[in-house]
């Protein structure tokens, strides 16, 4: 029997990521990154004929740590959860004639896709910025997520496309994309004309450097616009 060395392809399934620094296709070799919460699809190039392929994970579970689905010659990997030190994915093959290859290893690393908790802030209605010192959204962007995770970028949008009935908005430009500084957001002034307060919805998705987080819902409580009191007078 001859010896036959295969190799494993590559191929990005799906994802619910808008961003990852790693490669989407290619050919397995000795170590893969992927990012969390991605879907790869693993193929045998050109398998033997007659032959069948086997894919193992060790280490983490299946169904918690990852989905794993076998197909003929394939594997379809969903990494749910992240692993800098690496699953072992191990495949082989078992000739038309019953004998049985040797492993082939690749360590997978899983960078974590970030997560951010906001909490909800309030500010008075913008009029002439010259006296009030708390109608100024002057909150930074988060540097890190709630597992420590440095963040370098996000993506701002108004949540639903538009602003609340009878409130505007000056300062900073939204949307804005691959905003890089963490000060972005502290020029933003609102002004409410309603007679109630108005919840102003941001839907901010942070980055690290490898992967793209999960989107999260700033919540910004404008209050009613203060209008300029009338004064009367009469002689006494």
């Amino acid at each position: 029997m001859r010896k036959r060395i295969f190799t494993l392809t590559v191929m990005f399934v799906s994802t619910g990521l808008l961003f990852s620094a790693f490669a989407d296709d290619g050919t397995l070799t000795t170590e893969q990154e992927v990012c969390q919460s991605t879907k790869y699809e693993y193929t045998i190039d050109s398998p033997e004929s007659g032959a069948s392929y086997e894919f193992k994970l060790f280490g983490g579970t299946d169904g918690t740590d990852y989905v794993k689905t076998d197909d003929t010659n394939k594997t379809t990997i969903e990494w749910k959860t992240s692993n800098l030190t690496g699953w072992s994915l191990k495949s082989r093959e078992t000739s038309a004639d019953g004998c049985v290859g040797p492993w082939k290893e690749t360590t997978v690393k899983v960078s974590p896709k970030p997560k951010y908790t906001p909490t909800s802030a309030t500010l008075c209605s913008d009029d002439s910025r010259t006296e009030a010192a708390d109608d100024t959204y002057n909150t930074a962007l988060p540097t890190k997520d709630d597992n420590n995770v440095t963040l370098v970028k996000w993506d701002i949008a108004i949540k639903g496309g538009s602003l609340p009935s009878g409130v505007t908005s000056d300062g900073a430009t939204i949307p804005a994309t691959g905003v890089t500084s963490a000060d972005y957001l502290k020029s933003l002034h609102f002004e409410n004309t309603n007679t109630t307060s108005q919840t102003v919805e941001l839907e901010i998705t942070p980055y690290s450097a490898s992967c793209a987080g999960e989107k999260y819902t700033q919540q910004i409580i404008v209050l009613p616009k203060v209008n300029e009191p009338t004064v009367k007078f009469k002689s006494l």
